[in-house]
Parts: structure tokens; sequence; C-alpha cells
């Protein structure tokens, strides 16, 4: 993992494992980070696991988060009608210049007529930074969705167990945080 290198960034002192079945790993910096700096890392093509299987991706781009403001993130696009058996997706996109941390983010439904909302469900279960400039969809089958839509970014398409109900003759979807 030492190869490994933080484009503009601090250098990476150590990487240690995690967890106790190496699947994931921490990296400790030089230096801190700056809020509100993008950083790139990058991984070398032929970096491997104990079974020999290569890294999808070997470059990521991240950074620290910062609290979102309203009308930093909208609704670009919302599939509440797919065609059957098709899963239903909502894309995000960050149209403000911060780091925005997904899991910090909700969806909620508000029927029109009774005013009852859903549950809330969090945009992801973990930390996942939506950069700035960015587009970032949920739906609760990720790999139907990047086979119907081959224009998808995989990379920027996320699994979450359920979408909130999205009714498609009534009701109110909202973004919180």
């Amino acid at each position: 993992m030492r190869k490994s290198i933080i484009h503009e960034g601090p250098g990476i002192e150590d990487v240690f494992s995690s967890d106790l079945l190496f699947r994931e790993f921490k990296i400790q910096l030089s230096s801190s980070l700056t809020r509100g700096k993008s950083y790139k890392i990058e991984f070398p093509d032929d970096m491997t696991d104990f079974a020999g299987n290569k890294m999808e991706r070997s470059s990521f781009l991240f950074g620290l988060a910062e609290t979102p403001s309203g009308g930093d993130i909208f609704f670009n696009e919302l599939l509440f009608n797919p065609i059957p058996g098709d899963p239903d997706y909502i894309e995000l996109y960050n149209c403000s210049d911060k780091i925005i941390d997904a899991s910090k983010l909700h969806l909620v439904y508000v029927s029109d007529a009774t005013a009852d909302t859903s549950v809330l469900v969090p945009v992801s279960q973990e930390r996942r930074c939506i950069m700035p400039g960015t587009y970032y969809a949920v739906t609760s089958d990720r790999q139907k969705t990047i086979n119907r839509y081959t224009s998808s970014v995989p990379e920027n398409l996320f699994r979450i167990s359920s979408l909130p109900s999205m009714p498609d003759d009534e009701g109110t979807l909202i973004l919180f945080n």
C-alpha cells in the first residue's frame, strides 16, 4: 500500500487494517486535510487482496465534508414508476462547492392527503462524499439499475435497503440533513 499517493495532499505515514478479516484499512496521514479541498488518492493497478482479486477502481476523490445549506443538493431525477421489474431510484446533484457526507442526508415522503410521513431513510449507511458538481443516485437494486441504464456511472450509484414511498399520483419527497 505504500505505493498509493494522494495528489496535492499530505503523505501517507501508515496503513493498517481496521477489522480482523482485512476487508477495510485506515490510512494515517502525515498532516491534516484541509476542509473544502478535494483530494484524489490512487492505488497501483496491480494491487490485490489475499485471494488475488484486483480493485474495481484504483482512484478515488474525497475530502472533509461540510454541512449542506439549502440549495446545495437538489433532486435531479426521481424514477418512481419504472418499467415493471425494475427498481425506483433517486438521483441527487451537488451544485455547491462543498463536499457533502451522504450519510448525513435523509429522505422522507409526506402524503398530500393526510400529511403523514414515511420513516426517515438515510441516503447512505456509510460515510460517502458527494463531491462538488457530481451526481449521486440511490436505488434498492444497484445492479439492475446499472444494467438497465447503460449510461449510468456505477461509482455514483449506491444501494440502500429501501427508498421512501413515491406514489405517482400525489405526495412530496423531502431531502434534509
